[in-house]
């Protein structure tokens, strides 16, 4: 072969090992495989309950404890999780409806405490955009040991 056709052979060559590469990739992020996104938990809440920690939950396990003005990040596998917040125990309550997420190989989730003050308080969690999300973020300080 001479060296006008080594150069394109070469290339295509290239181009379908970069395909084969990329492709169980493709088909663990659709499986929901061992891939994982991230998840920020903030919590931003006002005086009402500012000294105690808020318990959060995914899948019914706690994942952590968060103090006011804090967040804290969360690697967590690919497929759809169950999220909920509780001010008083170390359980979650069975009827509380939670926040449910697909979580994405590779994306940002921001999940936000929301506390609602009346004569009984609320406690309850709210899914951030983006940029809504990296925004709340420049209020709070990061939690590493909210575990």
């Amino acid at each position: 072969m001479n060296n006008a056709m080594r150069k394109p052979a070469r290339t295509l060559l290239m181009g379908i090992m970069l395909l084969f590469a990329a492709m169980p990739q493709q088909a663990n992020a659709q499986s929901g495989g061992k891939g994982q996104g991230t998840v920020y938990l903030i919590r931003r809440t006002g005086v009402m309950g500012a000294l105690d920690g808020y318990s959060i939950f995914m899948d019914g396990q706690r994942i952590c404890v968060l103090n006011n003005k804090k967040y804290s990040v969360h690697q967590v596998p690919a497929g759809e999780h169950r999220f909920n917040v509780r001010f008083d125990g170390k359980t979650e309550k069975a009827n509380k409806e939670p926040l449910v997420l697909q979580i994405e190989v590779g994306r940002e989730y921001y999940i936000n405490v929301l506390q609602r003050e009346g004569f009984t308080s609320k406690v309850t969690l709210q899914e951030l955009a983006g940029s809504s999300g990296k925004r709340a973020l420049e209020d709070v300080s990061r939690d590493d040991s909210c575990r």
